[in-house]
């Protein structure tokens, strides 16, 4: 049994402090480091794909790992930032060898970066599928870019078996198997996921759009009588307080995606946010003249009360200006906020809007000074 939400909240909070990894359920982060180090003297020529993709094996079958028994939602695990060390590695030497002749532009004029932050996972695949469905779809294709994603999913779902071990009754249970098929699975599944990709070093920023992709496992749990409103309550209080306790709120915050059109989740969602009272996840909402206003009265009641992390567009406009730069209807109806609030389609685009910074100050300075 867990305790109630408002019991262990102060403990959900603190939980990536200190954690403690179970000393024998796999290997240090010096010894995975060693172990890298030794497969690249190995094999000098593979290619950085194939590296990186065993790389992520290893972690996902070989890192330490923890559980919280008193934590609906397992994904803890000593990756010590290997994967994100080894791009950065990389990407300085190209960064290096690319630039090295350039001049240098005017200080202050023009910055740009690789931009990781604008990012959102195919959700939807994800939970039709599951990891055992997503890896079967390249088994057996020829390339190498094939056999590091079939590489990767392995390594998932080792790590699933892996925890199933420490926790067998967890919402993990069945996951190596099949894709989730309650509430509290689809939960669990994406919240792994998120925590796999950041371990790669491409920080998620968008959850999709929450109300679509979970209502079907919600209402087949409620129909079912395996879940009540109070207890979905709880499971999004377990889940979204992890989002919250990585950062404290001091980074960009975790974005879920609500409306135009609105569902019981919907408005069950927005209850549990106002309950929670906190900055992070945060919450967009895509308003549209069909939304009910009886909805919006649930989304202002949030921003009246202080539980402001809501960003609010007008969705009219939004599918209106993607078609109008060659999106099809189908797909701008279907659009995603990335990040703070760029919209693109799911599974189909990243944006990358944060890659480069023009100062047009600069260029006016520069202008009327030479």
């Amino acid at each position: 049994m867990y305790p109630p939400f408002d019991m262990a909240r102060e403990g959900l909070e603190r939980q990536f402090e200190n954690i403690k990894f179970e000393p024998n359920s796999g290997l240090t982060t010096d010894e995975l480091l060693s172990k890298l180090r030794r497969h690249r003297r190995v094999n000098p020529k593979e290619p950085r794909i194939l590296t990186r993709a065993w790389l992520f094996h290893l972690i996902c079958s070989e890192a330490r790992i923890a559980i919280d028994a008193a934590d609906y939602f397992i994904g803890k695990i000593e990756h010590g930032d290997l994967l994100a060390a080894l791009r950065n590695e990389w990407l300085a030497k190209e960064v290096d060898d690319e630039f090295k002749n350039d001049k240098s532009c005017a200080p202050g004029a023009f910055s740009c970066r690789l931009d990781l932050s604008h990012t959102c996972p195919d959700w939807r695949n994800l939970l039709k599928y599951g990891v055992v469905g997503l890896r079967d779809r390249v088994v057996g294709r020829s390339g190498v870019f094939y056999e590091a994603v079939t590489h990767v999913y392995d390594g998932i779902i080792i790590l699933i078996q892996r925890f199933n071990v420490l926790s067998p009754d967890s919402a993990l249970a069945a996951l190596d198997k099949r894709p989730p098929q309650t509430f509290q699975e689809a939960l669990q599944l994406a919240y792994l996921y998120h925590e796999l990709q950041e371990m790669e070093g491409e920080p998620i920023r968008s959850m999709g759009r929450f109300d679509l992709l979970y209502y079907e496992y919600f209402m087949n749990d409620i129909k079912a009588g395996r879940l009540t409103h109070e207890y979905a309550k709880e499971l999004l209080k377990y889940y979204w307080i992890k989002f919250y306790a990585k950062d404290q709120g001091k980074a960009f915050g975790k974005p879920f995606l609500f409306g135009p059109d609105v569902n019981e989740l919907s408005y069950l969602s927005f209850e549990t946010f106002r309950e929670m009272r906190v900055v992070d996840p945060k919450f967009h909402v895509r308003l549209s003249q069909r939304t009910p206003v009886d909805f919006i009265d649930e989304v202002l009641k949030c921003i009246t009360i202080g539980c402001n992390s809501i960003v609010i567009v007008n969705n009219d406009k939004q599918v209106e200006m993607l078609c109008r730069h060659g999106r099809s209807l189908k797909d701008a109806e279907d659009y995603i906020l990335i990040g703070c609030y760029e919209p693109a389609i799911m599974g189909k685009e990243m944006n990358c809007s944060g890659a480069s910074e023009i100062n047009l100050a600069k260029c006016v300075e520069m202008t009327l000074a030479s």
